[in-house]
């Protein structure tokens, strides 16, 4: 079996992609939560979060796109 190192440095980017995803939906989760209950102003910096960790995942994926020639 032979070592592919962009498997690998595909799939760690991959994960990074759906981390970032992942958390952007958790703080907009908190930010919905906060709203409901009438939490002061704590859901701006929720969403204010939530909407970095998205910006952070799609640049994450517009690199990945530019390093592999584009869209596959």
């Amino acid at each position: 079996m032979e070592h592919k190192p962009e498997n690998n440095e595909n799939k760690k980017e991959r994960i990074a992609f759906f981390g970032f995803l992942f958390a952007s939906v958790c703080f907009y989760a908190a930010a919905a939560r906060a709203i409901l209950c009438k939490d002061g102003g704590n859901w701006i910096s929720s969403f204010c979060l939530g909407s970095a960790f998205l910006c952070l995942s799609q640049t994450h994926q517009k690199q990945d796109q530019n390093k592999n020639g584009g869209i596959k």
